[in-house]
């Protein structure tokens, strides 16, 4: 996962994405499956960076960010982000989201690092920055998985739910 920066880039900018998703009826406990794809683009109205002291990128920096998802050029929801520099020595930070989607919200959170951990690594992999699914409402009850976060010059927000 690369670091704040890569983080406010991904709230900037939108991308043409499709994808597929598998919802439970209402009323049943199936947890969904498959693909569901978003673009989004952000606008400096819904994006705040709070820097605490020390001036600059420091421990306490929060983002906090929200932009409106799309699918084929129509709305489809809206991404809620809060992001907290928490890591001095590696510039890290734990990010939590929300997606407010038609059927119900998916919840996710993460952290990442923008200086590679001696054994472990650090940087993001060529697919986007991963967060963990943590779970939804509605017919995201139950949901598990990865929502990846791709940031360049054309972003995009991808749900893989897991069964």
């Amino acid at each position: 996962m690369s670091g704040k920066s890569t983080l406010l880039a991904a709230l900037a900018t939108a991308a043409v994405v499709t994808g597929i998703v598998v919802l439970p009826a209402t009323g049943h406990d199936v947890k969904p499956t498959g693909t569901l794809a978003f673009t989004g683009k952000g606008s400096n109205r819904d994006q705040k960076m709070v820097d605490a002291p020390p001036k600059g990128i420091s421990l306490g920096d929060h983002f906090l960010g929200a932009e409106t998802l799309r699918q084929a050029g129509a709305p489809a929801g809206r991404m809620e982000v809060d992001c907290a520099a928490v890591d001095r020595t590696y510039a890290g930070q734990a990010c939590s989201m929300t997606l407010i989607l038609k059927d119900g919200q998916v919840t996710a959170q993460g952290a990442g690092v923008d200086k590679r951990i001696p054994g472990v690594g650090g940087t993001t992999p060529p697919t986007g920055d991963e967060f963990a699914i943590t779970g939804g409402t509605g017919a995201y009850q139950g949901a598990a998985g990865t929502l990846r976060l791709k940031s360049g010059r054309t972003d995009a927000v991808t749900l893989l739910f897991s069964p």
